[in-house]
């Protein structure tokens, strides 16, 4: 199987320098049985030690959690009922616990937003229990505060079958409290929420009051948003990173970047943030982010992206070299040493990614790790 090679700055200069890449199989893998079953990881989870992950995984009859083991070896899939979507694991910082968004599958084996609620639970599925039950709206991305007492969320609306849209934020406490909603964002979408040391952070479309003054100027409209709704919001994708401020409805850009100039490509924009993840013992920021440096040998009208870090001094640099079209799986450990990540090299792959990447970010070793999940579903009959 064909796999990137990444690349990452030295850690006292910035010579970029390559690193082998260590292939692990996980039970007895055939790569080339893999991708023509179209198995693929669609979302990951990783634990405070950098060995444990809770995978969303799925192929043409199955969309599972499986919870791998990769100091093992062992993995297995987490028992959920047949006529449940379960989606987007997030580990507690202590690796106790795992958050997931649970939606009922309809008739026509489609999720139903509206049926969205979030349950935790202990690593193997058990001691499940709902923390947020469903209203009607649809409840995700979320996060563990550092503590592991609380989860922050993204909240939003329903309407029509369409994507859900304006966004807010809320907390609540796994003691079984109500929500308690922390501000009113009404985002358009919303990639990422969590908490940087007392505060909270966010990506995603923001309304317009939230970008006056920014330059350059957005576009006035999302193009893809219902039209009574198209002078709300600013056109740029998760381009800005907010911390909020002293009120309840304060929001205040941490860090911006140019997203507007000279690209390679007419359809290519620069440099947005699309996710971002906080090792929460460090303060380190890690952000997915579309950018600039278009390979001039790929004939591909896709955006670029590749994971990139801002230390607590605010210092900012690049740490992979993927040039990706798609990340299907991000996250990082509490301590900010280890990074996950499943890139999608080319499109048409997005249903062929059986594999996962963990990167060392001191080191830069980066170990791939190739997962076998037929035999797992076989046995699992």
């Amino acid at each position: 199987m064909k796999t990137s090679m990444a690349r990452f700055s030295a850690a006292l200069g910035q010579r970029m320098v390559h690193h082998v890449l260590m292939l692990v199989t996980l039970a007895c893998s055939c790569v080339c049985a893999l991708a023509q079953e179209g198995q693929a990881i669609e979302y990951l989870a990783m634990d405070s030690k950098g060995t444990r992950f809770v995978i969303q995984y799925r192929n043409a009859s199955n969309h599972r959690l499986v919870l791998a083991d990769t100091g093992s070896g062992a993995m297995q899939i987490i028992a959920q009922p047949a006529n449940e979507r379960w989606r987007w694991p997030v580990f507690s910082a202590d690796g106790k616990w795992i958050a997931i968004n649970s939606c009922a599958i309809g008739g026509d084996g489609r999720v139903q937003e509206e049926t969205s609620r979030i349950d935790v639970m202990r690593d193997d599925g058990s001691e499940r229990r709902t923390i947020v039950a469903a209203d009607g709206s649809a409840h995700g991305p979320f996060s563990f505060s550092p503590d592991g007492q609380r989860l922050v969320f993204g909240k939003g609306r329903v309407r029509d079958s369409r994507r859900p849209t304006d966004f807010d934020v809320y907390e609540v406490r796994l003691d079984g409290s109500a929500p308690r909603q922390v501000f009113n964002t009404q985002f358009y979408q919303v990639s990422s929420v969590g908490y940087y040391a007392e505060k909270f952070y966010l990506t995603g479309q923001a309304p317009l009051r939230y970008l006056v003054g920014t330059q350059p100027a957005p576009a006035t409209y999302v193009p893809n948003a219902p039209q009574a709704d198209k002078a709300l919001w600013g056109m740029q994708n998760n381009s800005l990173l907010y911390i909020p401020g002293d009120t309840s409805n304060a929001l205040v850009p941490f860090v911006s970047f140019d997203y507007t100039g000279g690209a390679i490509l007419p359809w290519q924009q620069q440099q947005e943030i699309e996710a971002v993840r906080v090792a929460a013992g460090t303060q380190r920021l890690f952000a997915v982010m579309r950018h600039r440096e278009y390979p001039q040998n790929r004939k591909i009208r896709h955006y670029i992206r590749d994971v990139f870090v801002m230390e607590p001094d605010r210092s900012f640099r690049r740490l992979t070299h993927f040039n990706t079209v798609q990340f299907k799986g991000f996250d990082v450990t509490p301590d900010g040493r280890y990074l996950a990540v499943v890139p999608v090299p080319e499109p048409g792959d997005a249903y062929r990614t059986p594999a996962f990447h963990r990167i060392d970010t001191f080191s830069g070793d980066d170990r791939v790790f190739q997962l076998d999940f037929s035999r797992l579903f076989l046995t699992s009959h």
